[in-house]
Formats: structure tokens, C-alpha cells, sequence
């Protein structure tokens, strides 16, 4: 899928023809379903608490990771946790706009010229990688979606009570 990177961006931007069949996906992993959040407009509102993952994004043949701290916000008035946005929105285009959440914890160096952009965790960091990947995904994420019992969260390996 194209991609597109914008520093200027506060969120990671997923094109709306698979952005239903990502947040799925997504709420699977959690051990949560989708009705445990509400969207309203492009953003994901959701509870605080549970442990979010860490994401990764595959560019070409380099993984790229994003932690939770840098996708998931505290939006309460009080900051005490109590109603959380992920930075994960239903774009508008057909490509993906990496914003300021995969930016977050490297450092990151354009080559207009060649096209490229270079990432490398800087020291601060608590990234891994950027990893070099073997081979491609073999399964697209609408066919993982397809192969999945929403219904029943409670069947997946990551399901907490």
C-alpha cells in the first residue's frame, strides 16, 4: 500500500477502505471488541486501561515500530486516564499518512534526492529496530480479518478478563 510520511500529521492516517477491518484487527489483539470504543467523526475514542500494543509498519523491507505511548493519548479534562484517543484515524485518501506517532523515538533522515527516508532509534529511545525483514507478509490483513470470529474474543491468545 502507498504511503505517505508527514511529520506534520498527529496521527497515523488509515485509508478508509480498510480502516474497519484494521481497528477489527487491532481490538482483537487488545482482547477487546470494537463496541468497547466509539468513533465519532475520524477519531477512536477508548477506555484508558487496557495494555495497548506495540504496532509495526512494513516499508519495503524494514519493520518500523510504534509503541503506545505514541499512539494512544489521555484526553480527559482531569488527565487522571479516564477517556483515552488512539492516534490512529479513518484517513481520507486511498494511501496510508505515516504521521507523529511513527516519528516518535527516532530520528529521521530525508533524501529528497533518492526519495528515501532513513530511521534509526535515537538514544533516548525505548524502540527496537528498525528491522530488516526477511520476506513479505504472506496474508493481507482483510484476508486475516475474513479468517477471524469477532464475535468471540475470548478465543484469542492475547484475551485478558
Amino acid at each position: 500500500m502507498y504511503s505517505i510520511f508527514d511529520s506534520a500529521s498527529n496521527t497515523i492516517q488509515v485509508p478508509p477502505e480498510i480502516f474497519d477491518d484494521y481497528m477489527n484487527a487491532f481490538f482483537l489483539e487488545v482482547g477487546k471488541s470494537i463496541d468497547d470504543s466509539y468513533v465519532e467523526g475520524q477519531g477512536v475514542y477508548v477506555p484508558c486501561g487496557p495494555a495497548y500494543p506495540d504496532l509495526h509498519f512494513l516499508f519495503e523491507r524494514v519493520w518500523l515500530q510504534v509503541n503506545p505511548e505514541d499512539y494512544v493519548r489521555d484526553i480527559s479534562a482531569e488527565g487522571d486516564g479516564s477517556q483515552c484517543m488512539l492516534l490512529i484515524t479513518k484517513g481520507q485518501t486511498p494511501f496510508l499518512i505515516m504521521g507523529l506517532p511513527l516519528f516518535k523515538g527516532y530520528y529521521s533522515v530525508h533524501d529528497d534526492t533518492a526519495g528515501r527516508i532513513g530511521f534509526v532509534p535515537h538514544s533516548g529511545s525505548t524502540k527496537n529496530g528498525p528491522y530488516f525483514a526477511a520476506s513479505y507478509p504472506t496474508i493481507d490483513l482483510r484476508d486475516a480479518v475474513e479468517r477471524t470470529d469477532y464475535d468471540d474474543v475470548t478465543t484469542h491468545d492475547s484475551y485478558q478478563n
